[in-house]
């Protein structure tokens, strides 16, 4: 069989050579026991791992890879994986880079508009907050994403694309062995803020240093004053002035978790007698579908919402997996208005994980186990029925551009 070279030794093998010791023999075998391994599980437990590309196609990337393992190092192996892992072509196929040891650049990064901003950083780089990042080791953010496309792992369609995007160049592995860097945990990362063009040579923290970081920016615009229901993931908050009640539904319980609290949280809201209800999916990657059934079961007992014409789900690009597919299941058991940007999963597609591992490494990834059709139609995301932006304008000033778009909305609507 003709080999191809795999397009990150193209990139990197020069700038790598010098930095990063071989393999020994014996763990170039044990990597090669594990490719194989992953081979093998990927055509084993796929529902349908060859509906995007061919299993010829797919031989020969492992082919290749086994054939110039000899002159890779360990990043380049794993990024290698998740490369060959994207070309299956669903977001739940996906090779999970922290699985083994790693480190992060110290980063919260996300999209407005096509812009990536810095959310959050630790102290030492506050001046960065709000930053757009236009560049890595030189290499243009366009062009870096371009570049990366083929490696991102978890994404369906654009939108997740983004998401995932913003958070795996922040990995040292990663950046290291798809040869965007020359380093293993030192980049140079070029920023444009209100002061002009900087930049800064950045060493990686430990994971538990990133893990510390979300947003330095607290939405508090509108004021939700969110109250537990009982029920891990899900908050809730009665705003009165719009005739809202406010479900903040961020990750997933069990469903008899659900179940158990229901007739308190039906209690909570029976007592607020408002007629409008917003179930907020947004950022919320997915669980238990389930549940979320659990959750369209247990509201819709309560008759004094306005079931015709008052409710309403949020989603976005970080809506994905379950919680993509409970919004759309919302859209019809609830009678629900999507509200905000498209869902980073595709409706119509192969879902559910199956988390395996490899017998060596112990790396982790994963295939996907199911397939779903949420829709009738082909596409490649949910999309809202009322489509609201970001505005990173709003965000800097800790307003929920998106929530408040929508109660404004409730309250023209409603006579309030």
């Amino acid at each position: 069989m003709t080999h191809f070279i795999l397009p990150a030794v193209m990139a990197a093998m020069a700038l790598f050579s010098a930095a990063s010791p071989a393999l020994s023999v014996q763990q170039q075998n044990a990597w090669r026991e594990d490719i194989l391994s992953f081979q093998a599980q990927i055509k084993t437990h796929h529902i349908a791992a060859f509906h995007h590309i061919s299993e010829a196609e797919f031989d020969q990337q492992i082919d290749t890879l086994w054939s110039q393992l000899a002159a890779l190092n360990e990043a380049q192996i794993e990024t290698e994986l998740m490369r060959i892992s994207r070309s299956i072509g669903d977001a739940h196929t996906a090779y999970n880079l922290m699985s083994g040891p790693h480190r992060h650049y110290p980063l919260r990064f996300k999209f407005f508009a096509g812009e990536l901003r810095v959310i959050d950083t630790i102290a030492a780089y506050q001046h960065l907050l709000g930053a757009k990042l236009i560049a890595i080791n030189g290499i243009p953010l366009a062009q870096l994403q371009q570049q990366l496309k083929p490696y991102v792992n978890y994404v369906e369609n654009q939108y997740s694309f983004n998401v995932a995007f913003a958070f795996q160049i922040t990995i040292n592995k990663f950046l290291y062995g798809t040869g965007v860097s020359p380093q293993l945990d030192r980049a140079e990362f070029s920023f444009s803020s209100d002061s002009g063009i900087s930049s800064v040579t950045l060493d990686t923290v430990t994971m538990q240093q990133f893990g510390s970081l979300s947003s330095a920016y607290t939405m508090t615009t509108p004021q939700l004053s969110l109250t537990s229901t009982g029920i891990e993931g899900l908050q809730f908050s009665m705003l009165t002035a719009y005739d809202t009640v406010y479900l903040d539904f961020n990750h997933y319980p069990e469903p008899a978790a659900v179940q158990q609290h229901c007739l308190a949280l039906q209690q909570s809201i029976k007592q607020s007698q408002l007629a409008h209800l917003v179930i907020d999916l947004r950022g919320n990657m997915g669980g238990n579908f389930y549940s979320g059934l659990a959750l369209s079961s247990c509201l819709s007992e309560l008759d004094q919402f306005d079931w015709l014409n008052g409710i309403y789900v949020m989603i976005d690009g970080a809506t994905q997996s379950a919680a993509m597919a409970n919004a759309s299941q919302f859209k019809q058991l609830l009678n629900a208005t999507l509200v905000g940007q498209p869902s980073g999963a595709d409706p119509n597609h192969y879902m559910e994980t199956r988390r395996l591992s490899l017998p060596n490494s112990g790396r982790k990834f994963s295939v996907s186990k199911r397939y779903y059709q949420f829709v009738l139609q082909p596409t490649d995301a949910l999309y809202p029925d009322i489509s609201y932006q970001e505005s990173w304008q709003a965000y800097k000033n800790n307003q929920d551009a998106v929530l408040l778009q929508l109660l404004n909305h409730i309250e023209k609507n409603s006579g309030a």
